[in-house]
């Protein structure tokens, strides 16, 4: 898995160094985002003919939708990866990334705590195999479906932040033991009474048999297929009250605390 990772971390460092030059901004609630279209990058591994390469996804097959609490990333006919240990019969990993460079700041009367990323999808998995999105989601058992994964809420007080990570999609081979039918097999032998004379009795050797199960070693071939639609980062932020705001509370409590305790002194006069 490390060599996913570090193909990730490199392709990330790559966008980073775009100019921004097509940067585009949005103010939410309570937040500035700031991304690059331009300086995006997203990519998959396919196999053809026995080798594997690495597509580069076009720009007009992504979309980017800003929300009040963030920004998603639309794949048109999704971002994935198919692997298969049919095809040479041998375990098969393919991997794919996603990088895409945005800053996050507090807008002023807020604070930035963090920020979350949720990633949907759908994945298909005939074991033995397995899925995995950036250690957001993974499965393993055969079975097919949708999927949404979250991040939960990374904490993060602005700037610069690459919204990058990798996923793969890796089958596997594997071999049972599939019972085929039972055959007889001599388990030992046991005397059994031939003949006796005037003088004695003569035994002879018999082979004790028994039916033992016969199985055969199978190969049992998996594959596993993800595909991302969607990656949606959310801020989270905090509302920070205003000089004025908490002085004009502040001033509140005072009045209500005099109140009270003339309130108080009058009661006890009397």
């Amino acid at each position: 898995m490390s060599r996913l990772f570090q193909r990730a971390a490199a392709l990330a460092a790559l966008s980073c160094l775009s100019q921004w030059a097509a940067s585009a901004t949005h103010d939410g609630t309570g937040f500035t985002l700031t991304y690059d279209p331009d300086g995006a990058l997203y990519t998959h591994e396919v196999e053809s003919f026995g080798s594997v390469s690495t597509e580069v996804l076009p720009q007009d097959q992504v979309s980017y939708s800003p929300s009040a609490a963030g920004l998603s990333v639309n794949f048109l006919h999704g971002l994935g990866v198919w692997a298969s240990s049919y095809t040479s019969f041998t375990p098969q990993m393919l991997a794919g990334t996603f990088a895409l460079p945005l800053s996050l700041e507090a807008a002023p009367g807020y604070h930035l705590t963090g920020y979350s990323v949720t990633i949907e999808g759908s994945y298909s998995i005939e074991s033995p195999g397995f899925v995995n999105v950036d250690g957001i989601f993974s499965a393993s058992d055969s079975g097919l479906g949708p999927f949404m994964a979250s991040s939960g809420v990374i904490p993060f007080g602005g700037g610069s932040l690459p919204l990058s990570g990798s996923f793969v999609a890796y089958a596997d081979i594997s071999y049972v033991e599939v019972l085929v039918g039972y055959e007889d097999k001599i388990v030992g032998y046991e005397e059994v009474l031939d003949y006796c004379d005037e003088i004695q009795c003569y035994y002879r050797q018999e082979p004790i048999i028994e039916q033992v199960p016969v199985y055969d070693l199978q190969t049992d071939l998996g594959e596993a297929s993800l595909v991302i639609d969607r990656i949606t980062i959310t801020a989270h932020v905090e509302a920070v009250p205003e000089p004025g705001s908490m002085a004009l509370a502040f001033g509140g409590m005072m009045l209500m605390g005099a109140f009270a305790r003339r309130r108080r002194e009058g009661a006890e006069q009397a």
